[in-house]
């Protein structure tokens, strides 16, 4: 081991003389530097390896060369390519290539070789690296992609970049970040060849075939997947007949998905930047239009409620987008209620579309309907937790109109309906709200009773203490109201 040792620190000799000789190193932290290194070689040849210390030994060289740098920046010492700095360069390579003879598995540590090499520049090194970790861990795919794009945008290699995503592909056939990279990248070659044939006045056409084909045969009942493949488009021009393609496409297999429809009704936004008010009433309606044929023709039930969610959620984008204009937010309001409305009719409305409906409502002052909307939400959803907490909540936005035993009521309806094991945020809130509210003593005396009566050992504990606090405070009250009676 010594031997070994020893023979590493005399390789090392040439670089630390020209570190002392050129003034970036003092002799004293030379002899400082020899020992700081010995001792981290004995480290590294004990057995068994331990990655810590060769993750400390590239640590340290890696701070030695700022160092270096830094002070050979600051004394004006003009670097060569045979001096130290490359040096201490060449150790830190040597000291990543023996770690991970040794710990092939771990990634993290080819990733922190990547990032050294980038930082340093060195391609040729980073070009070879890809492939030795891409060989130890081809079902990484975010490797692949690391791989690629270091080749077509360092490398300039396009060729070699579609060849590293297709080999991914091959390895995992499944993965759609693979699949969504090689349409990228092709799609941004075939546009930096069109501007080059352009500038060369060449009108040869360009060959503009790209994976997307091969990629719905990979992964062929996924539709979001399909649809993923849309905003890649639009951010290349001239691409419309593509995206007219993966239309059709998505038309063929999934003519009732909700997401088509969906997908369908926002494509006239699709690019449009700065809009005349004139134009986006056109879109609107168009979008609209759109949204009810789907609903026409969607004839699951499932389908139909997501449909309508889909629906509810592009008319609420249109009231926040209109706020510019009081024409264009009065009418996307009147939509909105509209769709919400015709959901409620048909039996569709989501807990999302729910929420949204009754936040509308109190938005616009319609309280008397809000309350109304809160009490068919607890009846299309009748065990649904967060759907009694919003009709409550409902009530209690609504104020003075509701009675405060009308409010209880619904508090031990809900109680009585939901299941008890999810029944804790109901019970807090009638607490809370019975406190707040100064009712009788024995009532909320009555509710505690009931609430650690249920038999469920989560809402028993946490009850317990809010039990015993308010026994406490109470006790307290009476106390100081008898000290300012007397």
């Amino acid at each position: 081991m010594a031997e070994k040792v020893h023979k590493r620190l005399e390789l090392m000799l040439p670089e630390l003389e020209e570190l002392e000789s050129t003034g970036v190193f003092s002799r004293e932290e030379i002899r400082a530097i020899v020992q700081r290194r010995r001792s981290l070689e004995y480290r590294l040849l004990r057995r068994p390896s331990q990655k810590e210390d060769f993750l400390g030994a590239i640590q340290y060289e890696i701070n030695l060369e700022l160092l270096c740098r830094h002070r050979r920046k600051a004394r004006g010492v003009i670097s060569s390519r045979n001096d130290s700095a490359y040096g201490i360069q060449s150790r830190i390579h040597s000291l990543f290539r023996r770690a991970l003879s040794k710990f092939k598995g771990d990634l993290k540590m080819w990733l922190q070789y990547i990032e050294f090499c980038k930082r340093c520049h060195h391609d040729n090194t980073l070009s070879k690296l890809y492939g030795q970790v891409l060989s130890i861990h081809p079902r990484n795919s975010s490797l692949w992609v690391m791989a690629a794009k270091f080749e077509f945008e360092t490398m300039k290699n396009a060729s070699s970049s579609r060849a590293l995503l297709q080999q991914g592909i091959r390895a995992n056939p499944e993965s759609k970040h693979l699949w969504m990279e090689l349409f990228r990248m092709e799609l941004l070659y075939v546009e930096k060849m069109k501007k080059r044939r352009d500038l060369l006045g060449l009108e040869d056409p360009v060959d503009e075939k790209t994976g997307n084909m091969q990629a719905v045969k990979a992964i062929p009942a996924d539709i979001d997947f399909r649809l993923q493949f849309l905003p890649i488009c639009q951010l290349f021009e001239g691409t419309e007949q593509r995206q007219q393609e993966i239309y059709d496409n998505v038309r063929d297999d999934f003519f009732t998905h909700p997401l088509y429809w969906d997908a369908l009704a926002r494509r006239p936004w699709a690019g449009q930047q700065a809009v005349q008010d004139s134009d986006v009433i056109k879109l609107e309606a168009q979008s609209e239009a759109t949204y009810e044929e789907g609903i026409k023709t969607v004839q699951n039930g499932d389908d139909l409620a997501k449909l309508w969610a889909k629906y509810s959620q592009w008319a609420l984008e249109r009231v926040k987008c209109s706020t510019h204009s009081m024409e264009l937010e009065t009418g996307a309001t009147r939509r909105l209620l509209r769709v919400f409305r015709k959901a409620l009719d048909t039996g569709h409305v989501t807990e999302d579309m729910f929420s949204c409906y009754i936040g509308t409502l109190l938005g616009l002052g319609l309280s008397e309907e809000a309350v109304q909307i809160g009490s068919k939400a607890t009846e299309r959803y009748p065990k649904s937790v967060p759907m009694w907490l919003l009709r409550l909540r409902t009530l209690d936005a609504v104020g003075g109109d509701q009675s405060m035993e009308a409010v209880m009521a619904v508090y031990e309806k809900a109680i009585h309906t939901v299941p008890k094991e999810e029944a804790l945020p109901i019970w807090v809130g009638w607490i809370q709200r019975s406190v707040n509210l100064y009712t009788m003593q024995d009532n909320i005396e009555h509710i505690f009773q009931a609430a650690l009566a249920c038999g469920v050992p989560g809402i028993r504990d946490v009850l317990c203490v809010q039990y015993v606090d308010w026994v406490f405070i109470s006790v307290e009250q009476s106390k100081l109201a008898m000290c300012t009676s007397a």
